[in-house]
Protein backbone atom coordinates (compact mmCIF):
# COMPACT_ATOMS: atom_id res chain seq x y z
CA UNK A 1 0.00 0.00 0.00
CA UNK A 2 1.43 3.23 -1.05
CA UNK A 3 1.40 6.54 1.28
CA UNK A 4 -1.54 8.98 0.59
CA UNK A 5 -0.34 12.62 0.11
CA UNK A 6 -0.10 14.06 3.70
CA UNK A 7 -1.62 17.21 2.33
CA UNK A 8 -5.03 15.82 1.56
CA UNK A 9 -4.96 15.03 5.07
CA UNK A 10 -3.56 18.39 6.54
CA UNK A 11 -5.96 20.43 4.24
CA UNK A 12 -9.13 18.38 5.28
CA UNK A 13 -8.06 18.56 8.80
CA UNK A 14 -7.74 22.32 8.81
CA UNK A 15 -10.68 22.58 5.98
CA UNK A 16 -13.38 21.40 9.57
CA UNK A 17 -11.11 23.52 11.89
CA UNK A 18 -9.69 20.53 13.82
CA UNK A 19 -6.37 20.16 15.69
CA UNK A 20 -4.56 17.54 15.74
CA UNK A 21 -4.99 16.31 18.70
CA UNK A 22 -8.66 17.03 18.11
CA UNK A 23 -8.50 14.09 15.31
CA UNK A 24 -6.70 11.68 17.58
CA UNK A 25 -9.43 12.04 20.32
CA UNK A 26 -12.17 11.53 17.89
CA UNK A 27 -10.47 8.13 16.93
CA UNK A 28 -9.13 7.14 20.45
CA UNK A 29 -5.47 7.92 19.82
CA UNK A 30 -3.70 8.47 23.05
CA UNK A 31 -1.51 11.49 21.03
CA UNK A 32 -1.64 13.05 18.14
CA UNK A 33 1.56 11.98 16.89
CA UNK A 34 0.30 9.27 14.42
CA UNK A 35 -2.42 11.91 12.60
CA UNK A 36 1.11 14.28 12.40
CA UNK A 37 2.83 10.82 10.61
CA UNK A 38 -0.05 10.81 8.29
CA UNK A 39 -0.12 14.48 6.84
CA UNK A 40 4.22 14.45 6.84
CA UNK A 41 3.28 11.09 4.37
CA UNK A 42 5.30 9.21 6.70
CA UNK A 43 2.73 6.79 7.09
CA UNK A 44 -1.31 5.81 5.82
CA UNK A 45 -4.53 6.51 7.80
CA UNK A 46 -5.51 2.26 9.18
CA UNK A 47 -7.82 1.19 6.97
CA UNK A 48 -9.79 0.32 9.73
CA UNK A 49 -10.36 4.37 10.77
CA UNK A 50 -10.69 5.21 7.28
CA UNK A 51 -15.07 5.10 7.32
CA UNK A 52 -14.81 7.44 10.34
CA UNK A 53 -12.34 10.11 9.33
CA UNK A 54 -14.13 10.72 6.06
CA UNK A 55 -17.30 11.40 8.17
CA UNK A 56 -15.34 13.55 10.41
CA UNK A 57 -13.60 15.42 7.89
CA UNK A 58 -16.91 15.56 5.94
CA UNK A 59 -15.00 13.51 2.62
CA UNK A 60 -17.15 11.80 0.80
CA UNK A 61 -15.97 7.71 -0.53
CA UNK A 62 -16.13 8.97 -3.78
CA UNK A 63 -14.06 12.08 -3.19
CA UNK A 64 -11.54 10.13 -1.05
CA UNK A 65 -11.00 7.64 -3.95
CA UNK A 66 -10.49 10.05 -6.81
CA UNK A 67 -8.16 12.11 -5.19
CA UNK A 68 -6.60 8.48 -4.27
CA UNK A 69 -6.35 7.58 -7.62
CA UNK A 70 -5.12 10.57 -8.72
CA UNK A 71 -2.50 10.96 -6.44
CA UNK A 72 -1.41 7.22 -7.25
CA UNK A 73 -1.55 7.91 -10.92
CA UNK A 74 0.90 11.13 -10.52
CA UNK A 75 3.46 8.96 -8.51
CA UNK A 76 3.31 5.81 -10.92
CA UNK A 77 4.03 8.45 -13.58
CA UNK A 78 7.11 9.99 -11.76
CA UNK A 79 8.27 7.13 -10.80
CA UNK A 80 7.85 5.85 -14.57
CA UNK A 81 9.76 8.72 -15.68
CA UNK A 82 12.72 7.86 -13.80
CA UNK A 83 15.76 6.72 -15.50
CA UNK A 84 16.98 3.50 -14.59
CA UNK A 85 20.22 3.33 -13.65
Amino acid sequence: MTVFDGDFWKNARLKQGYSQLDIAKKLNYSSAQLISNWERGMCSPPQKNLKALLKIYKISPDTYINEYIANERKRLKKLLKQKSS
